[in-house]
């Protein structure tokens, strides 16, 4: 693997997308909103009305859209971890040597607030993306302080190695696990944030999505939406396809999230004795990032 991961802005990723469905013809309508949505009591097709007052009726719908943690939506289960996003831009000065010539190199700190990471998301300049994890009152007064009193703290976190030339706008968000048991209901199936909604710390919310995505594509084709009977058996193969794979990455992910926001001296230790045996076990190291990258194989 080139590398465990790349950083891509959302906007950029979203565009690439939509260039991708226009090329093959997909008809999109965007901005749109779903004003209401329901079940025809006649032949059992979704309806999906838009603010706008157009009505369509689908085959199929599938509902990718979940929000933000503690906004309103379907679940069964919801964990809060009691911990909110702050997320910004920023522009490094680095020490000579720290870095290679393409700038491909994250930084994470497990602090006592909570997991920080630098994502790097330009090449040509040391243009890094921030997310601090920590509690709601840490975080409002982080929003608040001046760039130099962030910048400072910043500079505490990753030690003299690191400066900062530049802050963008910082923004925050709550944290927490949404989650639901049944992707299915007739007609309709959930994936990606409408599926569930994970604590950014392994960054494995967006892999989980695009997994279901994938898989739904393997499951339905436009024969298989047309027939009722093919869909629903496709839809419920889909389902099962993607249970084990969703409760490990949300169950590590968790763990993950508790284990390093804990301050046991004892579980520290442990913490760190499992990160220097993934440092120098190259193959323990690779399995765990195909688990990542790829998901569970079943």
């Amino acid at each position: 693997m080139r590398a465990l991961g790349w950083t891509v802005r959302y906007g950029d990723l979203v565009n690439c997308l939509s260039a991708s469905l226009e090329r093959r013809g997909v008809k999109i309508f965007r901005p749109a909103n779903v004003k209401y949505a329901h079940r025809s009591a006649v032949d059992s097709l979704e309806v999906l009305e838009l603010e706008d007052g157009t009505e369509y009726t689908v085959n199929l719908r599938v509902d990718a859209e979940g929000g933000l943690y503690g906004e309103a939506g379907e679940r069964d289960q919801v964990v809060d971890y009691d911990q909110w996003a702050l997320v910004s831009e920023v522009v490094l000065n680095v020490e000579p040597g720290l870095l290679d010539e393409k700038n491909t190199l994250a930084f994470e700190r497990f602090t006592s607030d909570g997991p920080l990471a630098l994502l790097p998301i330009s090449t040509d300049q040391h243009t890094y993306s921030l997310v601090w994890c920590a509690p709601l009152a840490q975080v409002q007064k982080r929003l608040t302080c001046t760039d130099a009193e962030f910048a400072a703290e910043l500079r505490q976190q990753f030690g003299r190695r690191i400066s900062i030339q530049h802050i963008g706008p910082r923004k925050s968000f709550p944290l927490g696990m949404n989650w639901r048991d049944k992707l299915v209901q007739g007609r309709r199936v959930a994936i990606g944030n409408a599926a569930q909604i994970l604590h950014p710390v392994a960054g494995q919310g967006l892999n989980l999505g695009l997994r279901d995505a994938m898989q739904l594509c393997r499951a339905v084709d436009p024969a298989t939406v047309a027939q009722e009977h093919r869909l629903a058996l496709a839809l419920n193969e889909f389902e099962k396809s993607r249970v084990a794979d969703r409760r490990v990455v949300v169950k590590m992910t968790d763990w993950m999230v508790k284990g390093f926001s804990n301050h046991n001296p004892l579980l520290g230790a442990g913490r760190q004795m499992a990160l220097n045996l993934m440092e120098f076990t190259p193959p323990l190291r690779r399995q765990f990032a195909e688990l990542m990258l790829f998901g569970l194989a079943v």
